[in-house]
């Protein structure tokens, strides 16, 4: 075997372990994950573009602001999970609906200041419509 050979042979071995490493090291990290404050109150007001509102939150006198995410996921009035549009119930100028609202801390990096952020808006309950079932009458002959 020359010299060449078993320096390529080490190198080979060398990049095999350690993209074994890398893997194993990556596998045994845990995900990071956040579990949002889940808060509840009445929109004051929705901005003339959606992307902000105001809201009385339950228990609280004063009123707090927040951003609205253009992609955010949201339950509409019947349930249903919903994903990559504005919330139904928070029309621009739109007030009074009561809504509940996931939100979590990020912190400051670097010079990047750190705000609450809403990860998924629930808006209002409605029931789901019922109708009657009608029979239609029978004709006797």
């Amino acid at each position: 075997m020359t010299k060449g050979n078993r320096t390529r042979m080490a190198c080979g071995a060398a990049a095999i372990l350690l993209v074994a490493a890398g893997f194993w090291a990556g596998k045994s990290l845990t995900t990071a994950t956040l579990t949002p404050t889940v808060q509840t109150g009445t929109v004051d007001l929705v901005g003339i573009n959606g992307d902000e509102f105001t809201i009385r939150l339950s228990g609280e006198r004063q009123l707090t602001s927040y951003g609205l995410p253009s992609n955010i996921t949201w339950r509409n009035a019947y349930g249903v999970w919903q994903l990559g549009t504005r919330p139904g119930c928070m029309a621009p100028l739109s007030r009074g609906q009561r809504i509940t609202f996931g939100l979590v801390n990020a912190a400051p990096v670097a010079d990047a200041p750190g705000s609450p952020v809403i990860v998924w808006i629930e808006c209002p309950s409605l029931p789901v419509p019922r109708y009657p079932i009608v029979t239609p009458p029978t004709t006797s002959g």
